[in-house]
């Protein structure tokens, strides 16, 4: 159970909130995709490996972790 300190550290300001649900939703629908569709491309030509294709894996995680952590904040916010 989160103390009030806790409670009130989750509490966004509705522009806040707004700010971030717009973040969120380019990361799912414009980054998370274009990651994707170069990886995709690239296991199509037989490219798995190489400098710029595990730069598209570490950057398809890193996308991945920000919409965890935006979730879940904004989750907590509307707690």
């Amino acid at each position: 159970m989160e103390n009030e300190s806790e409670q009130r550290n989750n509490r966004l300001t509705p522009e806040k909130q707004t700010q971030l649900k717009k973040q969120l939703d380019d990361l799912i629908q414009v980054k998370r995709k274009e990651v994707a569709d170069y990886i995709r491309d690239a296991e199509k030509a037989g490219v798995r490996e190489g400098a710029e294709y595990e730069d598209a894996l570490s950057e398809q995680a890193l996308i991945e972790k920000q919409i965890k952590e935006l979730e879940n904040l904004l989750e907590k916010a509307e707690e």
